[in-house]
């Protein structure tokens, strides 16, 4: 039953799934709206390219007619310019506050009916110039120019919003930097403390054989999108550099890059060194998590990381680079080691140093536990729900302030 209290929320964003995560993330945030009593909708685009009107799991999803972009990522669709689709879906859901995922035409739209029809609107930043990289030409010839006009590109539609989240403290600096001028608050992807512990009466060596792991050696996982900015190839090749045998690496997911990496663990690595399971279901995540012994994320390009927070959860010391926010989840030396990201040579002493101290371990779990709590999705979700009651509250004529420890609006 919908509380009364409680405002209507409609969420805009070019990702509605579990491949990727801004997707994990509004997935995550409209089905716990939806269980929390909220009213809550999404704009996503249609998975057969049509609109459609569906309710899943609680959520009001409005299916716009998309097109394939696999230029950018295989099997994705994205609607572009659905002006009379999102018109109705105004019409028909009438929400109090509109909470935007990113800065691409359809949130543009989104955006644009809201400020018509007086409604206030939030964003959440998913969002580094690293992550589009890959699809623009000459982009490591002018890194610098190129960035900057990505920033601008997206500050065109963060700079008329009520109020802007991010995931972590180095993502807020990051914007506050590039030119974000409303309120920015930090609140978490969360991570669901009740899918993801550690669970002692999983049977390893059965798991391990349904992914193809081998029973008997130490195992490193990598678990997430096999696309190049997850910088994947410099752990394969740190492994090619360890030439040790008494650990696996396992890199599960799908992407751009996946017959690439197969190719070059093939080419440098010992057979069976470096295994890829493919995609794995959030059923099974859980899982694979509890038959492993620790957890790599070597991306530099990383706003938080949903991935690294389930391994935290499910109890597993971390490896990460040594960037942007990985560093508010990894302590080096506390619940795991830290690296220079895309140096092969270090993340290569890096795991040599962590699989070489297994007396470190219990400690390290421990602390990973401990963090991950911090992050805990109940506590995400009152945050929200919180911040949506400000921005509905917020008059045309007044802004919302920001205190330490509360927040409100002010003439």
């Amino acid at each position: 039953m919908h509380r009364r209290d409680l405002p209507k929320i409609l969420i805009s964003g070019s990702s509605y799934s579990t491949d990727n995560g801004q997707g994990v993330f509004t997935v995550n945030l409209c089905e716990r709206l939806a269980e929390r009593g909220v009213q809550v909708a999404a704009l996503v685009g249609s998975p057969d390219g049509t609109p459609h009107v569906v309710q899943q799991n609680g959520v009001k999803l409005y299916q716009l007619e998309s097109i394939p972009v696999d230029i950018i990522r295989k099997g994705e669709r994205y609607s572009f310019f659905p002006i009379q689709s999102i018109h109705k879906a105004f019409d028909d859901f009438q929400p109090d506050v509109v909470h935007i995922h990113d800065h691409y035409p359809l949130s543009m739209l989104v955006y644009l009916e809201a400020q018509r029809r007086g409604i206030h609107t939030m964003g959440t930043n998913h969002f580094l110039p690293e992550n589009l990289a890959p699809f623009i030409p000459f982009y490591q010839t002018a890194p610098h120019v190129i960035s900057w006009v990505l920033w601008r590109w997206m500050m065109v539609l963060y700079n008329r919003f009520h109020l802007v989240t991010t995931q972590s403290a180095a993502a807020s600096k990051v914007m506050i930097k590039n030119g974000l001028i409303p309120p920015v608050v930090t609140v978490s992807c969360g991570v669901d403390l009740s899918r993801f512990f550690p669970n002692p009466g999983i049977n390893r060596s059965q798991v391990r054989k349904r992914f193809q792991i081998d029973p008997q050696r130490k195992v490193l996982l990598y678990v997430g999108r096999l696309d190049r900015e997850k910088r994947l190839d410099s752990v394969i090749e740190a492994f090619h550099q360890l030439q040790r045998t008494d650990i696996q690496l396992v890199i599960a997911g799908k992407g751009k890059e996946s017959d690439r990496l197969k190719k070059l663990a093939a080419k440098t690595c010992q057979p069976n060194q470096v295994v890829f399971p493919g995609y794995i279901s959030q059923s099974d995540l859980n899982q694979l998590l509890n038959c492993v012994d620790c957890f790599i994320m070597p991306s530099d390009a990383e706003l938080l990381s949903i991935a690294t927070l389930e391994a935290m959860a499910s109890g597993l010391p971390i490896l990460a680079a040594n960037a942007y926010a990985l560093t508010e989840l990894v302590s080096d030396g506390v619940n795991g080691y830290l690296f220079s990201p895309q140096n092969s040579a270090v993340i290569a002493r890096t795991i040599a140093q962590f699989f070489d101290h297994p007396e470190q371990w219990a400690s390290m779990k421990a602390s990973s536990l401990e963090r991950a709590k911090k992050h805990d999705m109940e506590l995400v979700m009152n945050q929200f729900i919180h911040f949506y009651q400000v921005v509905k509250a917020t008059g045309s004529n007044k802004k919302i302030i920001l205190y330490p420890s509360k927040h409100k609006v002010s003439n």
